[in-house]
């Protein structure tokens, strides 16, 4: 096997040596070509991780269709979705966010399924790098909604992919194996190399306990992205590779990995890669070189990792910096022209509210003198239908201290013979001898007393 790995490490020296004679993978052919032909030419491109110049294409491209006012056709909104997809292959993440939440929004609209699918996928990446486990899974649930009810069957390997790199992040690993092997098993029937590439990194990466089968889907990677010249991939494949080794103890061949990823790093920042994220690479091959007692190299590998992490922490808190200036400047300008519209709008609001107020206070006053000549009118029957009203309440509330003393005097008069059938009753008990009778006399007279 060490032979086989050693051609493969030639071949991939080979390659690195053509790589630099080419800048450009595509020439432009000129204004003959359609916009689809172009959108081909930049997947072609983004495969080898030449986002730099897929961008600059794809920013062409996007001139052109706003000149023709085309936009929101589907060429308009495919081109927004590869533009979203470069800017996340470059760390734009925030930028990549929102033009993919445009481009889904939109495609839905329109009932472009396929862009709708594979913008929830990248969205669910994006979300899935800034540890945002509820959007990602969301935006995943839609992707496979999509696929499933519109057969979109070349997209479910990247689907797949994605659905276990989510499984693996978030903790679910014999799920996260599940996917890979679905994505692994309809990319090769789709022949789809990149995805295959992907998903035997996936394999690699959630069989690390057993690093013997983890070092297979390593070394198909290596093939992949070698013939892709997808140097980012082939970093991250050499890298797993060299702590397969490690864990193997075999650190001569572990260092042999570690050698391959650091000639392929020029190359991927060469092809717009950030120079600043291969800290580590370096951490790993420092532990190797400890490993091997070569303390000097360790202690280089790993100086040199550190001052990275540290430039990476650097330019991502200036970014971050930068991205909330930008944000509190296009907030404060937006707020000026909101304030400077509000006092447009309040002196023409004040001036017709001038001349409302004016034409009101005129028919107030014809309204108020006409009312008050009726008022006056009214007022002076007001005034006999208050004595009348007046000697009537008098005559009632006569009437009603009348009623008061006979319905008192009713009341006495009752209460008077109520007593003198309990006096009668207490004379007939004198009489008794039965004490039952005598009882319910007493009850009787006890009712009666209530009442």
């Amino acid at each position: 096997m060490l032979s086989k790995r050693l051609l493969n490490f030639l071949a991939f020296i080979g390659i690195l040596c053509l790589s630099f004679q080419s800048s450009s993978l595509v020439e432009e052919k000129g204004l003959t070509r359609t916009w689809y032909d172009r959108i081909e030419e930049v997947k072609n491109i983004m495969e080898g991780f030449f986002n730099d110049e897929a961008l600059e294409i794809l920013r062409e491209l996007e001139s052109e269709i706003a000149e023709e006012g085309m936009q929101l056709s589907r060429i308009g909104i495919l081109t927004q979705l590869y533009i979203g997809d470069a800017l996340e292959k470059d760390q734009k993440d925030q930028e990549a966010i929102k033009k993919l939440l445009w481009v889904r929004e939109l495609s839905l609209d329109k009932g472009y399924t396929d862009i709708y699918a594979e913008t929830c996928i990248i969205l669910a990446l994006l979300y899935e790098k800034l540890d945002m486990q509820t959007d990602c899974r969301a935006n995943l649930h839609q992707a496979e909604q999509a696929i499933l009810t519109n057969q979109l069957d070349t997209i479910f390997p990247e689907f797949a992919i994605r659905k276990s790199s989510y499984y693996r992040v978030f903790g679910f690993p014999d799920s996260a194996i599940i996917y890979a092997k679905q994505a692994l098993e309809t990319a090769l029937v789709l022949e789809q190399q990149e995805q295959i590439s992907v998903a035997h990194l996936l394999l690699g990466m959630l069989k690390r306990d057993t690093p013997e089968e983890a070092l297979v889907h390593f070394q198909e990677c290596i093939q992949i992205y070698t013939d892709l010249r997808d140097y980012t991939g082939c970093i991250y494949a050499y890298v797993n590779s060299l702590r397969c080794y490690q864990r193997l103890e075999r650190y001569e061949e572990a260092l042999l990995y570690s050698d391959s990823a650091v000639m392929a790093i020029p190359i991927a920042i060469a092809n717009g890669n950030d120079a600043f994220t291969w800290g580590s690479v370096y951490s790993a091959r420092a532990e190797v070189f400890y490993k091997l007692g070569q303390i000097d190299s360790a202690w280089y590998n790993i100086n040199k990792a550190s001052r990275l992490n540290l430039e990476f922490e650097r330019r991502n808190n200036a970014q971050q910096v930068a991205e909330i200036d930008a944000k509190y400047n296009d907030e404060k300008k937006a707020q000026r022209l909101v304030e400077q519209e509000q006092v447009i709008k309040f002196e023409r609001q004040r001036r017709i509210f001038l001349t409302v107020l004016t034409l009101l206070f005129l028919g107030f006053s014809a309204i108020l003198t006409f009312y008050y000549l009726r008022l006056r009118t009214a007022n002076r029957k007001t005034v006999q239908q208050a004595k009348t009203i007046t000697k009537k309440n008098e005559d009632l509330s006569r009437s009603l201290e009348e009623q008061i003393i006979l319905q008192s005097e009713v009341h006495h008069r009752v209460k008077n013979n109520l007593q003198v059938i309990i006096s009668l009753l207490e004379i007939q008990k004198e009489d008794l001898t039965d004490s039952n009778a005598i009882q319910n006399l007493d009850a009787m007279a006890n009712r009666i007393y209530s009442m």
